[in-house]
């Protein structure tokens, strides 16, 4: 029955999407378990052929099943790694043009023939501009960033610095909590939403979106970035000492230093920055944060 109507004169791309919510939502009903045997059967037959490729999609994290989802999917994995592979959809190098893709309105001329986003003159000029002062301070700069390729990390993440998507993809994705992709454009979104309302209004304007500029006072983007974090013991000290209250420490050491420090928010945008990458690739809270605020003068 499978053979008759797969097409015989050209090849098939059959797509199975979310495999693991349908067979959640039909597991008392039973056909999860028809589910689980046409499966099979479509597995054998494709793999038979020359011309036809079959794609299931299931959840990168196993925070989204629960136990009998899990045992399903342990099941449904066995006959897909026996004529398959796996694939990770969204790699490193595809997760910027995917968030930015899904974040911001492209016009089709911004759009290159291999679905690339093509930027305008002011963003390479802002883009060069970066990427020249990296090169001019590559011993401040982590070994592991390309500093002569900079220009083109620059592009690639554009109009955000490529630390911010860095910190996510390097250190975030090892938490337990945090759902690759999906977890951050949550988080990018609130962010972008925020950082448009400030250029707008004038409040401030930074060339890029950095790591520094996360709207901790934001009660709804803190929540979403302590859920993806898995912790929400940091939200004393974050709102004590970064954002979140006028009197927070980071607030005060700003309002407090010369005009140059003021203007660029530069205590509230460095603890910002160790908060984000020293809660990164363990589950432990690490109270860097705090400890740093406070031994600041």
């Amino acid at each position: 029955m499978i053979r008759c109507f797969l097409p015989k004169d050209r090849p098939c791309l059959i797509l199975m999407d979310e495999l693991m919510n349908y067979v959640s939502r039909n597991r008392e009903s039973g056909l999860s378990d028809q589910l689980y045997n046409f499966l099979q059967n479509l597995t054998n037959v494709a793999s038979g052929e020359d011309s036809v490729v079959l794609v299931v999609s299931i959840p990168g994290s196993q925070m989204e099943m629960n136990e009998a989802d899990f045992s399903d999917y342990n099941s449904f994995k066995k006959i897909m790694d026996k004529h398959g592979k796996a694939v990770m959809i969204s790699a490193e190098a595809e997760t910027s043009e995917i968030i930015r893709r899904r974040l911001f309105e492209w016009r089709p001329e911004e759009i290159s023939p291999d679905g690339k986003i093509m930027l305008g003159m002011e963003a390479k000029k802002t883009c060069k501009a970066y990427a020249a002062w990296v090169k001019a301070h590559r011993h401040q700069v982590p070994g592991w960033f390309p500093v002569d390729h900079a220009e083109e990390m620059f592009e690639a993440t554009y109009p955000f610095h490529p630390m911010v998507l860095s910190v996510f993809e390097t250190k975030w994705q090892a938490l337990p909590r945090f759902q690759r992709t999906r977890g951050i454009l949550r988080l990018l979104a609130l962010w972008v939403s925020r950082v448009y309302q400030e250029n707008y209004t004038d409040a401030h304007s930074d060339a890029l979106i950095g790591l520094g500029t996360a709207p901790l006072e934001d009660p709804i983007f803190r929540a979403a970035f302590f859920e993806q974090l898995g912790e929400d013991r940091l939200e004393g000290s974050v709102t004590t000492d970064i954002a979140g209250r006028k009197e927070a420490h980071a607030i005060r050491l700003d309002s407090e230093a010369g005009s140059v420090i003021k203007k660029a928010r530069l205590h509230r945008k460095v603890a910002t920055v160790i908060l984000f990458e020293s809660n990164g690739g363990q589950i432990t809270v690490d109270w860097t944060v705090r400890h740093w605020i406070l031994l600041s003068p």
